[in-house]
């Protein structure tokens, strides 16, 4: 009775870049809002395209004003490429061109550091997918299964990561992208079992990893592998980000 009255909803993905609005927003049933004020309640994001449910977000580290957003739409509403991007931190919004062949919407989403490239993990699809031109033309990015999280580096364009949660199996990528191989070494094996694996591109270092688990402590490496000794104290993570130092 508590809510009677009142909206439920969830945030499904946060993004708070270093330009721009304070907090960009992804949530189910509501799509989404740029958070310029903490304190007001802001309008959703500017139509078109509207969605249903807004499920990840992301921003290029190197041109932060740029966002990406993947969604849904649910019936009557009719269909619509449920992808979007924005050159002015969310305040404007415009469609891609076009969907990858196969997929439901929504999965997960990056940039590339330099926001050249847009890797797209539609829910459903048997492969991740590139693009170099907001849905023009679409590839697909070689040697990722289907169900991953993918994520830019923040500095280096040519850096790309992709995880799957639900294994632990880490794959890096050195062309922007494009192909992608497991991440080796003691990183890579690190994660290999567990679940609610979450990995993060460190927003001040090329290369530098940050992976966590609900069973593993914060750990911290690199593209090429190498583990650093775990943060002492720490036995699971639920969750985790960075912030204004």
């Amino acid at each position: 009775l508590a809510d009677r009255g009142l909206e439920e909803t969830v945030p499904l993905g946060l993004v708070s870049p270093p330009q721009g609005a304070h907090l960009l927003s992804a949530l189910g049933d509501l799509d989404g809002y740029r958070h310029d004020d903490l304190d007001v309640a802001p309008l959703q994001f500017t139509a078109p395209p509207r969605y249903a449910n807004s499920e990840s977000i992301d921003y290029a580290g190197l041109r932060p004003l740029r966002i990406v957003r993947s969604g849904y739409l649910r019936e009557p509403f009719g269909p619509a490429v449920r992808v979007a991007w924005s050159d002015d931190g969310g305040t404007h919004w415009q469609a891609f061109a076009g969907e990858p062949p196969e997929g439901e919407g929504a999965g997960s989403i990056a940039l590339t550091a330099d926001g050249s490239g847009v890797l797209w993990a539609p829910r459903g699809a048997k492969h991740a997918y590139l693009t170099r031109d907001f849905g023009r033309h679409w590839r697909v990015a070689t040697g990722l299964p289907g169900r991953v999280q993918v994520l830019g580096d923040r500095l280096d364009p040519q850096r790309c990561y992709a995880f799957d949660a639900r294994s632990g199996a880490l794959f890096v990528s050195h062309d922007g992208g494009a192909s992608f191989a497991p991440l080796a070494g003691a990183l890579g094996a690190a994660a290999r079992g567990h679940d609610h694996v979450q990995l993060q591109a460190s927003p001040d270092a090329a290369g530098e990893l940050f992976l966590a688990a609900r069973d593993l402590p914060l750990l911290r490496g690199d593209d090429s592998g190498r583990l650093q000794p775990a943060r002492s104290g720490i036995t699971g993570v639920d969750a985790f980000g960075f912030g204004k130092p």
